[in-house]
């Protein structure tokens, strides 16, 4: 579980009813335009703003980005239909500033006027090492996305300085509590070879600034100590924020004025992991996949009902279709009961190595029935390099192509 396994990241933003995953990397656009099918490669991330998600190539691409146009379908199923096509080609845009150099392993969130931005991560250079493999570095630099207009795109806002806070960092977690944007932990590799320092600190976004400052005091820290490859999400009704980290076995973290509380829950929780992947979908919270400390990775889906303080195991029906076992995809709400999730890094042929994977589901969950159901929306034909690595459980028999 090295620190190149961090391929995805998510925002969730409820205003207009905008969701977004963002971003691998260079390139985004924010509007829909009439589809033409098209394959993303599997090392790609996505947004999603107004039920239209967006691909973000890993590379630099003659095109600027690639996206997923979502649309209801008829009655049945998940009722949602996807299909790729190149945005940047339909839209005529071609000059947009980009994320430099590119990376991975940062958060993003939205500030509280609806701007959506990126911190740190891995900054991915464009020489590599003896071998082939990118130089990486952790930066604390920090971007905001300008919109799919001449001139627009990503621009940098902020942070990046040797000894600004909060410092360089990957793995860490975001999520809006109080109205305002939340950092909580990471990881920062510091020398490589020395295995780093996993942070516990918790930064507060500033309103109406560019400015992060650490907070301090009783219960302001992550209890239990440092944390990484955690997720954290907004409450409903403006309650804080919920971190979820490997420690959370009978209770999540809450955060809120400030402070955090042990949040203690019933039910069947999911058993310790990192690198999973969860959405607030109404007033439940859905958390997928992930990986234990051993690598053992998982497919099963969990929902904890924010009211109740409930978690109930999303069951499925035998032989169901189902994404294969992952760590570290994109999750994101459509609605109550019904999220999207995209790629993600699965174990490889043979029990060694990664494939990442550029597939794209939908379930549809009943949290009071405790039963769910999959449909692959965009099959990816396995991930990877197409050498035979195992593929994402395809629709049953007799499904209609898409």
């Amino acid at each position: 579980m090295g620190g190149s396994f961090f391929p995805f990241k998510m925002i969730w933003n409820s205003d207009d009813f905008g969701h977004q995953l963002a971003n691998q990397n260079n390139r985004t656009i924010l509007q829909a335009h009439p589809p033409r099918t098209m394959t993303p490669t599997p090392r790609a991330t996505v947004l999603l703003l107004l039920h239209t998600l967006l691909l973000l190539p890993s590379i630099p691409l003659p095109s600027p980005a690639l996206a997923l146009a979502l649309a209801v379908g008829p009655p049945g199923r998940t009722g949602v239909r996807a299909s790729w096509f190149d945005l940047a080609e339909a839209g005529g845009l071609d000059d947009l500033g980009l994320v430099a150099p590119p990376r991975s392993g940062h958060v993003a969130f939205r500030t509280a006027d609806g701007r959506c931005r990126i911190f740190g991560g891995y900054a991915e250079e464009e020489e590599v090492e003896e071998g082939g493999d990118p130089i990486r570095r952790a930066v604390n630099d920090m971007w905001e996305w300008g919109g799919a207009v001449p001139g627009g795109g990503w621009r940098r806002v902020g942070g990046g300085e040797d000894g600004a806070e909060p410092g360089p960092r990957l793995a860490a977690a975001a999520a809006v509590a109080d109205g305002v944007p939340h950092l909580f932990g990471g990881w920062d590799p510091q020398i490589p070879g020395t295995g780093g320092v996993i942070l516990d600190t918790v930064h507060r976004l500033e309103p109406g600034t560019d400015r992060w400052d650490a907070l301090a005091g009783p219960g302001s820290a992550l209890p239990g100590g440092p944390s990484s490859r955690h997720v954290a999400l907004s409450l409903p009704g403006g309650k804080g924020a919920l971190v979820h980290d490997h420690r959370c076995a009978g209770h999540v973290l809450v955060f809120e004025g400030g402070r955090f509380r042990r949040q203690p829950t019933a039910g069947t929780a999911p058993s310790s992991r990192g690198l999973h992947a969860a959405a607030m979908a109404g007033e439940a919270a859905l958390v997928f996949g992930g990986a234990a400390q051993g690598g053992e990775m998982s497919c099963e889906a969990f929902a904890l009902d924010t009211a109740s303080w409930t978690w109930t195991p999303i069951a499925l029906a035998d032989g169901a279709p189902r994404p294969s076992p992952r760590a570290a995809p994109c999750l994101c709400a459509l609605s109550d009961g019904l999220v999207l999730l995209f790629g993600g890094a699965e174990t490889g042929a043979g029990g060694t190595g990664l494939n990442p994977r550029g597939d794209v589901w939908a379930l549809r969950f009943d949290t009071e029935r405790g039963t769910g159901e999959w449909e692959l929306l965009v099959d990816d034909g396995g991930g990877g390099t197409g050498d035979g690595a195992p593929p994402g459980s395809p629709p049953p028999p007799g499904t209609p192509p898409r």
